[in-house]
């Protein structure tokens, strides 16, 4: 079946935005652990500012951590530089 990913906020911080370099409540660094089926535990990081609009996440597998019970190991094999332009989940 279709299921949904379980996503808990671990905590937030005021940080200065990279672009316009405001800092304030309104320019905020969120941290979030994800639990993906099939696939196993993640780490979401969140920035946004509300001051330019700049917005960027980035998603990390949990270093150290088993991937869920069918999850699957692959090798990527790398023939020239155009196979490094991928994004792979």
């Amino acid at each position: 079946g279709n299921e949904a990913c379980k996503v808990s906020h671990n905590k937030s911080v005021s940080v200065p935005c990279a672009m316009c370099g405001e800092h304030g409540p309104d320019s905020r660094l969120a941290f979030f652990d994800i639990t993906i089926p099939h696939f196993g535990d993640a780490e979401l990081t969140s920035f946004s500012c509300g001051y330019c609009g700049y917005k960027t996440s980035k998603v990390s597998t949990a270093s150290g951590k088993p991937s869920g019970p069918n999850g699957r190991t692959l090798t990527l094999v790398v023939a020239s530089s155009r196979d490094l332009v991928r994004h792979v989940v």
